[in-house]
């Protein structure tokens, strides 16, 4: 009897445990399928979010996409009417009085009523949604304005440095192989005498002879005449140069589609008014771009002097220039003479007035008494009068109307006459 319970009871327990298990079995498969379902449904939804994620972030580079398309307009735009401006002249244009030049004013001029007003961030629909994600100081506008002044050159030495009218060697030479330094001699193309690197580079160097890259140095002056050396940059063959081959400054294919701003004449190499106007035109034909866009600047005296400075001379210059380039030309002269001292708040002395009565610049626009260099308050008036002549003939329009730079130069100096007037002051 008592073996029969204890069988039974262990048979009990054996179905009691088979059940369990088939329930545990039963509630796992359950729970693991549950599990899947989960896992699937989870799977579809972070797949939804990252497609929606995706799409999102296609929108906003999209977005980003159409923000720098409208930028790359404006600067198609700028690059097409105003790229830049190149100023080529003597001493007048590089500037010499406490390092003041009218092109450094000019640029200031530039940056300022242009440069400065160009907003893009204004132009974008809701901006505020791209201020996280775009840094707006990286879209701005820049017009360079290029100083190519050379101290005491005249005009066959400043188209020569141009590449308009190059520089030629005089007398066969060699070209060691090493970089050693060899005297040449050179010449304009017409084989008068040429004097560049007396006062600065001017976009000359490095020049290139006969194939060979190299810098061009000024050894001495004395007596008028000048003794060159050549340099070659890299080491290489020997090289044979002949009388009359050409050499190519650095600056011969740059900024050939900015607008040029010419000053010649004051170190004389012409022997009349027309060969003035000539040369000028000259170096005007390097201009590829916009050619109807430049200006020319009339000397204030002549062959580096201000005892020079003879009027009816000049006063012929300035009749030809005008007539050759019309509202173009600008007589810098007549300027200083007539408005110069009104317009920079300064007051002539007797001398003074008795110079521009003998159609001279006066002393308080001369940074000596003997040179043909001006001062830093006639630079500065000279930045500006360029300034306002590009603005009179519409140099700047089609960049105001396109990137919506709507506030003219009047306008802004409506606002505040004193503003630029302190700035340029300053400097």
């Amino acid at each position: 009897m008592w073996e029969n319970e204890t069988k039974k009871t262990w048979i009990r327990n054996i179905v009691i445990f088979i059940v369990l298990v088939i329930v545990a079995g039963a509630l796992l498969v359950t729970m693991l399928q549950v599990k899947k379902q989960i896992d699937a449904e989870d799977e579809q939804l972070e797949s939804q979010s990252s497609n929606q994620r995706q799409e999102l972030s296609e929108v906003r580079q999209e977005n980003l996409d159409v923000i720098q398309q409208g930028y790359d307009a404006d600067m198609q735009t700028a690059q097409e009417y105003l790229p830049g401006i190149i100023c080529w002249g003597d001493s007048l244009t590089a500037g010499s009085s406490g390092n003041v030049s009218f092109p450094a004013i000019l640029q200031k001029y530039i940056n300022i009523y242009l440069c400065d007003v160009y907003d893009f961030r204004s132009t974008v629909t809701n901006p505020q949604d791209y201020d996280s994600r775009v840094d707006w100081e990286d879209y701005t506008l820049t017009v360079p304005v290029v100083n190519m002044g050379a101290g005491m050159e005249d005009s066959a030495t400043v188209l020569g440095r141009s590449g308009v009218r190059p520089y030629i060697v005089s007398k066969a030479f060699t070209i060691p192989a090493t970089c050693e330094a060899v005297s040449l001699s050179i010449s304009s193309m017409d084989k008068k005498q040429v004097n560049p690197l007396t006062a600065g580079n001017g976009g000359l160097n490095p020049v290139t002879i006969a194939g060979v890259q190299g810098t061009l140095s000024l050894v001495s002056q004395s007596g008028g005449q000048y003794s060159y050396e050549f340099a070659r940059l890299e080491a290489g063959s020997e090289v044979e140069v002949e009388a009359g081959t050409q050499i190519t400054a650095a600056s011969t294919d740059e900024y050939r589609d900015y607008i040029h701003v010419i000053w010649l004449g004051t170190y004389g190499e012409y022997t009349t008014a027309s060969k003035l106007v000539e040369d000028t035109k000259t170096l005007l034909a390097r201009q590829n771009v916009n050619t109807d866009r430049y200006l020319v600047l009339g000397p204030c005296t002549l062959r580096g002097s201000w005892t020079n400075a003879d009027s009816n001379t000049l006063d012929t210059l300035d009749s030809a220039m005008l007539q050759a380039f019309g509202s173009h030309y600008i007589n810098v002269r007549k300027y200083l003479m007539v408005d110069g001292a009104t317009d920079a708040k300064l007051t002539l002395s007797r001398e003074d007035k008795q110079l521009i009565q003998q159609g001279k610049v006066p002393s308080v626009f001369r940074s000596n008494a003997s040179g043909a260099d001006l001062n830093g308050a006639a630079y500065r008036l000279i930045g500006k009068l360029v300034y306002e002549r590009m603005d009179r003939l519409g140099f700047f329009e089609e960049v105001r109307q396109e990137l919506g730079l709507d506030k003219s130069t009047q306008e802004l100096l409506k606002e505040d006459p004193d503003y630029f007037t302190k700035l340029i002051n300053a400097t």
